[in-house]
């Protein structure tokens, strides 16, 4: 593997290490910083703004096609239009967001004490949104190094934040820091950007309705399959209090969600990482490469997985009082759960990442209907016959790692024709 190659996966590695610190980091400082039911608004805050960050729609995996394509092409200037449109779009949706949560809260939905700081908390969530589109372009236009470098040290001065935290630092005083970090991330990677693509010249490139037109096609299978997968990762926050009224449920089910989204994100250095090697396989029409390459990310993705599935099962106990403190109530089966879709995972992530930024997403969405029709029922037939929580989350579990085989087979099934540059490009 080339020496670029190497170190981008290193750089990614670190990037989802400092993303893993920051996540757990927040939660170890303000379940002891906040009172419990401040802690659980600031659950229910975050995952707001993750059903928020949905609004992507994996509309950056198409952005990423784009804009591959025509940096394969030599003609970077081509992607100008989607790439200013994605923006132009994710910030309206920050605007419309920011302003519905600000009205929730006076509402009601927060206590007058803590309106201005979990306002601000949110807005530090949603400007993720944009920057998909900016981690997408630099990806395609082989700038993935200058982004995954500024991305590290934003990471880093954060989780220095997290620590502050614990040292006295308030949560207001947190998030204003965390915004002027995303506005000197957010200018320092432009500025680079701008330089290869242009600067938009002309009313095409700000033409959002002609961008979408053209790409409704991708776009909507991309969507479908982008709202499923949100919808199964994040209704178990919604569905759990509603059905079992368990504090310690809610509890339960955020660390295992915590813990199985590292697993994916650790999954995504290296098939993310290889997305430029592949698609220029692509782009020669090297299939061999990418059978080659996909064997690769497994192989790579299988240490992680391993670490999980360890740390969670044969050193649980102390993992979570470490993560939680007194509030440490995972119960045995939550954690084999955790390694049972941290396994399942694997595949997932494989097969996900490789057939969505490889114009495959309506065959994932159809995919991902039937997985959610599938939660449904399910968590229908828990309601009828009075399950417990542990029936439900066992039923979660099973459901998910089916359609993770199912994700990985068509794959395999689709190997040696899928990867034709007419069939993609």
């Amino acid at each position: 593997m080339p020496a670029r190659q190497l170190a981008y996966l290193a750089l990614k590695a670190l990037n989802l290490v400092l993303a893993t610190a920051l996540s757990f980091g927040l939660v170890f400082a303000l379940i002891r910083k906040l009172p419990e039911s401040t802690y659980a608004t600031f659950i229910l805050v975050s995952a707001v703004g993750a059903y928020v960050l949905a609004v992507d729609l994996g509309f950056s995996s198409v952005v990423f096609t784009k804009v591959r394509k025509a940096f394969l092409d030599q003609r970077p200037e081509d992607a100008r239009p989607i790439v200013v449109g994605a923006v132009a779009i994710y910030a309206g949706v920050i605007v419309v967001a920011q302003a519905s949560f600000c009205g929730a809260m006076m509402l009601g939905l927060i206590p007058p004490d803590w309106r201005l700081t979990f306002g601000l908390y949110f807005l530090t969530v949603l400007l993720a949104l944009p920057w998909n589109v900016i981690r997408a372009t630099a990806a395609g236009l082989e700038r993935f190094m200058l982004f995954e470098s500024v991305e590290a040290v934003r990471r880093l001065a954060v989780v220095g934040l997290v620590f502050a935290m614990t040292r006295g630092l308030g949560f207001e005083t947190y998030a204003w820091i965390v915004l002027a970090l995303w506005a000197a991330a957010y200018a320092g990677v432009l500025s680079i950007l701008v330089r290869v693509v242009g600067l938009p010249s002309s009313a095409a490139d700000w033409n959002l309705r002609q961008v979408l037109a053209k790409n409704k096609g991708q776009a909507g299978a991309a969507g479908v399959f982008a709202l499923c997968e949100v919808a199964v990762y994040n209704f178990p926050y919604v569905a759990i209090p509603l059905i079992f009224h368990d504090a310690g449920a809610l509890v339960a089910f955020d660390v295992f969600y915590k813990i199985t989204r590292f697993g994916a994100s650790a999954y995504l250095v290296a098939n993310e990482g290889l997305l430029p090697v592949q698609t220029r396989a692509i782009h020669a029409g090297d299939g061999r490469a990418i059978v080659r390459n996909i064997g690769l990310s497994l192989a790579i993705s299988a240490l992680p997985c391993l670490i999980g599935a360890v740390a969670v099962t044969a050193y649980g106990d102390s993992v979570f009082m470490l993560l939680l403190g007194d509030a440490a109530r995972v119960p045995g089966y939550v954690r084999l759960c955790m390694a049972a879709v941290l396994a399942a995972m694997l595949f997932r992530a494989a097969s996900g990442t490789l057939l969505l930024n490889t114009g495959k997403a309506g065959l994932l969405a159809r995919v991902s209907l039937s997985e959610v029709a599938a939660m449904v029922l399910m968590t229908a037939s828990v309601v009828a016959v009075g399950a417990a929580f542990s029936e439900f989350l066992l039923g979660y579990v099973a459901i998910f790692a089916a359609i993770s085989l199912a994700y990985f087979l068509m794959l395999a099934r689709l190997s040696r024709r899928m990867f034709r540059p007419a069939a993609v490009w």
